[in-house]
């Protein structure tokens, strides 16, 4: 699946140079040229056994003294600490050739970013990279650790666990007009720099061309591929009989205001279940309706837990339509926890309670957009 760009386990990919569908199957379409013979072999490193299909489109080819071989490489490390800070090793070549991609299999085990790390190629040995990266997130073409997964021709963030970017992250990355040839060596690294100070695993797959002589630093890893695939822990905090607002169904929201699960770094404690709904507001009015489910009849008392930040807004809050509680000044110069926020008493409609979130003005201390909120959890309980 590394191969493919699907990185840990079978997930849709689209790009210039392979597929994978949403049945399993994985498609690549790297020209592989060779002089007199290929081979394909496949090693089954499990104790189950495996139903393998495989097809491969086979035409002339002229080798000459420019024809090339191609290579696909791939590395595995868990534990990799992210204190101190550390350069990781993708792929070093020996000999002449071109660098055509690259995959990159994360696991983080926390709610902080991981991906602020910069990518450098040193391209024939020499003593500073040519190519230095502004951020891991950069070079796989997007940023703001943005949990979404995209497909474009030559970038794609297949898989993203959340909340936030907790858990399996696969991204990958292949060039066509970008190529990076080189003549002698090329080495390639990724800087680990992390937010939390903890244990990550790294997976890269490396794809390159080379001359007939050309070698690289990675062989077969058997007994890395046979190894269990790390897993992030559990959330460490949660609320009592939290419902966390990240999960709940959005019913509602005001034109242009993106709703999305955020994890990350807190200027105090833990938001529950490690993440929380970052809803991005523009102005005054705009707002947000969550659909909470009340399985059982009777009032309930309504507690809601939310963060405070620079750029949020002044929120007025309504259940079924009716104001609960006073406004809330969600401004603060750091970001952190709210603490409960009583909405008060009400008896729920149609077996659920539609909690409405208005942005209604702006903190004058704020300086930024004054109209995004967070909203971390909800807990119904008896009055």
């Amino acid at each position: 699946s590394d191969f493919f760009g699907s990185g840990v386990g079978v997930n849709e990919l689209h790009n210039w140079y392979r597929t994978v569908a949403k049945d399993g199957t994985m498609t690549c379409r790297w020209v592989m040229p060779y002089k007199e013979s290929g081979k394909f072999v496949l090693r089954n490193l499990g104790k189950t056994a495996v139903t393998v299909k495989l097809a491969a489109t086979i035409g002339a080819w002229k080798w000459d003294d420019r024809s090339m071989h191609f290579h696909a490489n791939w590395r595995q490390q868990y534990p990799i600490a992210t204190r101190p800070f550390s350069d990781w090793n993708y792929v070093t070549t020996s000999g002449k050739g071109v660098y055509v991609g690259d995959e990159l299999c994360v696991m983080q085990p926390v709610n902080k970013w991981w991906g602020e790390g910069d990518e450098k190629v040193w391209v024939d040995g020499e003593s500073f990279p040519s190519h230095f990266g502004t951020g891991s997130e950069d070079y796989y073409c997007y940023s703001w650790s943005d949990p979404r997964l995209f497909q474009t021709p030559f970038s794609n963030q297949v898989r993203c666990d959340g909340p936030g970017t907790k858990g399996q992250t696969v991204v990958t990355r292949t060039r066509n007009l970008d190529v990076i040839p080189f003549t002698k060596s090329l080495k390639f690294d990724m800087e680990v720099w992390n937010w939390a100070d903890t244990k990550v695993a790294y997976a890269a797959t490396t794809y390159w061309y080379g001359m007939p002589r050309a070698t690289s630093n990675r062989g077969a890893e058997p007994a890395e591929a046979a190894r269990p695939i790390p897993v992030a822990p559990a959330p460490s905090y949660k609320i009592a009989g939290a419902i966390e607002c990240e999960d709940l169904q959005i019913v509602r929201r005001s034109p242009n205001t993106p709703a999305e699960s955020q994890s990350g770094a807190l200027s105090d404690g833990e938001w529950s279940g490690d993440a929380q709904l970052l809803v991005r507001g523009n102005r005054p009015g705009d707002f947000i309706e969550l659909r909470i489910p009340a399985p059982e009849k009777g009032p309930k008392k309504l507690t809601l837990y939310a963060t405070k930040s620079w750029d949020y807004g002044i929120l007025r809050f309504s259940v079924n339509g009716r104001q609960a509680g006073a406004d809330y000044d969600a401004y603060s110069p750091k970001v952190i926890l709210t603490g409960p926020i009583e909405l008060g008493t009400f008896e729920p409609k149609n077996g659920q309670f539609i909690l409405r979130v208005e942005v209604v003005g702006g903190n004058s201390e704020s300086k930024n957009a004054k109209s995004f909120f967070g909203l971390d959890a909800v807990t119904l309980t008896a009055p």
